[in-house]
């Protein structure tokens, strides 16, 4: 039986583990699992963020997770974690140190690629379900609670961004769950993204 609750700093060795096996070629799934449970830390313990997680028989299966103000968290997250990200980091910074030292001096400056004009909009930063259970309606279980939770705690929006290119499964899941396409952005070094929201005021 699925069980959908919120995350807990217990589940973060199988969350940072599944994040790596479902985005084996990402830039931050390269960083490792030890830079990834950072991150799953930051969502887990934030006042402002939120994870959800997928369990079968206790074992974690999937996850969603993300921050409800985003303009706000990432720099709050790099102030109380950014020595622990920056030790996380160092084996992929001596594997690729221009690719790995280029992004990660662009991090401060991440805000979430929020769209504008639209106050309360929480972001999906990250969602991924086990290879194992994939086809079996988990990632929409999990986009759908996330979205009621953002509701619960006051967002008016959700909104996430994914490729644009070579991605059409994961486009057309994203329409499939009510979500409209806002927007187009080019990320630097000319990754063409789609940027999806949903209006929670509608749902």
């Amino acid at each position: 039986m699925t069980e959908i609750r919120d995350a807990r700093a217990a589940d973060v060795s199988a969350l940072a583990a599944l994040h790596v096996q479902a985005f084996p070629g990402f830039f931050i799934a390269r960083l490792g699992p030890r830079f990834v449970a950072e991150l799953y830390r930051g969502f887990i313990h934030h006042p402002d963020a939120i994870c959800r997680v997928a369990c079968e028989n206790g074992i974690p299966v999937g996850v969603v997770a993300g921050p409800l103000r985003p303009e706000e968290f990432f720099g709050e997250l790099l102030r109380s974690r950014g020595i622990r990200f920056a030790l996380a980091a160092v084996p992929g910074l001596l594997r690729d140190p221009w690719n790995v030292g280029r992004r990660l001096l662009a991090a401060p400056l991440y805000r979430g690629e929020a769209p504008p004009r639209r106050d309360r909009a929480a972001l999906v930063s990250t969602i991924c379900v086990s290879p194992a259970v994939r086809g079996g309606g988990l990632a929409t279980a999990l986009l759908d609670a996330f979205c009621m939770t953002a509701a619960a705690r006051g967002a008016r929006y959700v909104y996430l961004t994914t490729d644009r290119n070579a991605n059409e499964r994961v486009n057309a899941f994203y329409l499939r769950a009510g979500f409209v396409l806002e927007s187009e952005l080019q990320r630097p070094g000319g990754r063409l993204m789609n940027r999806y929201l949903k209006d929670l005021g509608q749902t």
